[in-house]
């Protein structure tokens, strides 16, 4: 049940926030360090119901202040849904790495789901098949903070760039959720009500609880710690190790998963250990 939960905020939202009260924001400002202008770093979600969005003032004044916006990926790039296509495949096929139950129940589920059959979609990365299934679970139209986020820079007549390539993005994927636990994790989530969980962590986030979405995240870690490593530690100070140049350069408005924010290998903390002065922003 646990890792069920953990795996659901993951895919959905991307949370691991720190618990301290004083600190319950999802905006940061950076500055300091000879920097010439602040920049601003803001932890999104990435599934949303439309009825459900909300983008807060605070980060519209952010943005209004910055002079170009990075996201995670580039999905601004009029070749992104093209590039992505092309890394969304695995090296071997999902049914020849598991037995014929297995493929037997993931095909079940994929046809409930989706109305897709397994060998329609066998190289497709299990992650990407997930998410395809869990926006069936929202049972409403899904939108994303990132789109807005590009609306809002473009709106302005400025730029928005990837802190990751597509490539390199996908290359993690594999580390949530590989062919051999795929089946594993279908019934599990099957056991339980998705809804009802996202309906929880969508709560903790408009009350920009770190609490409560730490708790819920900090499950992810025990019970996967390798995917955990990769898919934030990893890419955390890959980031902000790229995040120097970007910078200097220009006052920048940073969007990423909200997971990526905090902890001892957060990107708050990275940076801050770098040298930058590191504020949370309430209003």
């Amino acid at each position: 049940m646990k890792k069920v939960i953990a795996l659901v905020a993951f895919v959905c939202l991307g949370f691991s926030l720190m618990a301290q009260k004083h600190q319950n924001s999802l905006l940061w400002k950076v500055e300091g360090k000879n920097l010439k202008e602040a920049s601003y770093l803001f932890g999104t979600v990435h599934m949303i119901c439309a009825d459900s969005f909300y983008m807060p003032e605070k980060v519209k004044k952010a943005i209004e202040k910055t002079k170009q916006s990075y996201l995670e990926i580039n999905m601004a790039s009029p070749d992104f849904a093209k590039e992505a296509q092309l890394h969304m495949k695995g090296e071997k096929t999902i049914s020849s790495q598991i037995s014929n139950t297995e493929s037997t129940y993931i095909d079940s589920i994929l046809k409930q789901k989706v109305g897709i059959p397994l060998t329609k979609v066998d190289s497709i990365k299990p992650l990407i098949l997930m998410s395809m299934m869990m926006q069936q679970d929202f049972k409403c139209p899904i939108v994303s903070f990132e789109q807005e986020i590009v609306n809002l820079t473009h709106k302005k007549n400025q730029q928005v760039y990837g802190l990751s390539s597509v490539q390199e993005q996908y290359s993690f994927m594999d580390r949530i959720v590989s062919a051999k636990d795929f089946a594993a994790v279908l019934a599990s989530m099957e056991a339980y009500n998705i809804q009802d969980m996202i309906k929880d962590v969508y709560e903790y986030y408009k009350k920009e609880d770190v609490v409560g979405l730490n708790k819920m995240m900090e499950v992810f870690n025990t019970t996967n710690p390798d995917a955990y490593h990769y898919l934030l530690t990893i890419r955390n100070n890959l980031w902000v190790d790229r995040l120097p140049e970007i910078m200097q350069k220009d006052a920048t408005f940073i969007a990423v998963g909200s997971a990526h924010l905090s902890g001892d290998t957060g990107m708050i903390k990275l940076l801050q250990a770098k040298g930058y002065k590191v504020t949370p922003v309430f209003k």
